[in-house]
């Protein structure tokens, strides 16, 4: 059969007469989007023009408004009038430098408050929310040798004599002084602390609240104790989580038990070290060392 001469170039002659309408529309249709983007743009210029002279004058009576009274709002654990009398703002002051300076300044007033922002500002009088700081748990300071209470930050603030609070009590972490005489925790000490309340809260939130206290040691390993049970238990820090699912399976057994065990030792990777008493007179009863092994694997 003989070659059919110039047929590939009719078919591409072909396909480039049916893709040249459609290049046409896309070059309209662009045209079209950009001469619309143009047309907005001046009529939002030539308004905003129009609009200027009323915008700069209610910027400048923001600024020469004149605040008399402040009130606070969300302050729980600090009194208002005691977050105005530490910073020592003197009424009446401008509200564009109570924006610009003295919300930063309140909000060092004390530990207990996380930041303090401007809420409502009419006919002189201001209101201000004041957000305060969430504890997680309490901390054994070693910088000052007392207890406060911590929060997701690592920020130490003293505890309210006024308040009920059931959180576990946190000791062998670091902290430091910060500015304005704040305590915080190293930001090492501080993952780790949310990394184990935060993955024992994911795992059963009513387990974790059981938790009492919690020791970290330079091993990496956490010794903890549950409420209403003397029993310590050791955990591996690297997988603490999956620890306390293992605890769990069986903590139900042991708590009920009439002679429960001085220790669990759960770090080795497999095994349970149970470490049981003996019982004396009156009811108590001594360690007498390792009775077992019981296997979790």
């Amino acid at each position: 059969m003989g070659k059919r001469i110039g047929a590939n170039g009719r078919k591409k002659k072909a396909e480039r007469r049916g893709k040249r309408p459609q290049g046409v529309m896309r070059f309209l249709s662009i045209g079209i989007l950009y001469a619309a983007l143009f047309i907005a743009g001046t009529a939002l210029l030539v308004r905003y023009k129009e609009n200027l002279p009323g915008m700069v004058g209610i910027a400048d009576r923001f600024k020469r408004t004149t605040v008399t009274s402040v009130v606070m709002q969300g302050a729980v654990h600090v009194a208002p009038e005691e977050i105005m009398r530490r910073s020592g703002i003197k009424l009446p002051v401008t509200l564009d430098l109570l924006k610009r300076e003295y919300l930063y300044v309140l909000s060092k007033t004390s530990p207990w408050i996380e930041k303090v922002h401007l809420m409502t500002a009419r006919q002189g009088t201001v209101t201000l929310g004041v957000v305060e700081r969430k504890p997680v748990a309490m901390v054994r300071m070693q910088t000052a040798a007392k207890i406060a209470l911590v929060d997701t930050e690592g920020v130490c603030f003293p505890l309210d004599p006024h308040a009920v609070l059931v959180l576990p009590l946190i000791s062998g972490l670091t902290d430091s002084v910060g500015a304005c005489g704040i305590h915080r925790l190293t930001a090492g000490d501080c993952s780790r602390m949310n990394r184990f309340l935060c993955g024992a809260v994911r795992l059963d939130s009513s387990f974790a609240r059981r938790i009492t206290q919690v020791h970290f040691t330079p091993l990496r390993t956490v010794h903890i104790m549950l409420s209403g049970s003397m029993t310590a238990i050791t955990l591996d820090e690297n997988d603490a989580v999956e620890r306390l699912q293992r605890l769990m399976q069986v903590w139900e057994t042991l708590e009920y038990d009439s002679l429960p065990p001085s220790r669990i030792n759960l770090t080795c990777r497999n095994l349970a070290f149970v470490t049981m008493g003996t019982a004396v007179p009156g009811g108590r009863h001594t360690t007498k060392g390792p009775a077992g092994k019981r296997n979790k694997g």
